[in-house]
């Protein structure tokens, strides 16, 4: 959650933010559109990354409690986390992608 705390991105140095047309959106003067999208993108990550954490706990509790789930969820929570943040990558790269038809 940490990193998706929008003064600290905004404190770095540009050099360091690797993200999609970058300079395409800083030539435009759209800076704070840019930062929405990183930082919508890193939310809904560290979102992602806490459900996975609490599913993960719940499995640890249930085994420990002698109770095992099926073989077929065992990944269940690491595929879910993985759909989630293809999705969110997806929409940062669809949101970010430069309009040619516009220039």
């Amino acid at each position: 959650m940490l990193l998706s705390i929008r003064s600290i991105f905004e404190k770095m140095p540009l050099s360091l933010v690797n993200i999609p047309h970058k300079e395409y959106w800083i030539q435009r003067g759209e800076r704070v559109y840019l930062f929405d999208c990183l930082m919508e993108f890193m939310r809904i990550t560290a979102g992602a990354c806490a459900l996975l954490f609490a599913l993960s706990l719940v499995q640890t509790l249930s085994v420990g409690l002698g109770r095992s789930w099926p073989e077929s969820l065992v990944f269940l929570p690491t595929g879910i986390f993985l759909a989630i943040v293809a999705i969110a990558l997806w929409n940062l790269f669809r949101r970010l992608k430069p309009d040619v038809t516009n220039d």
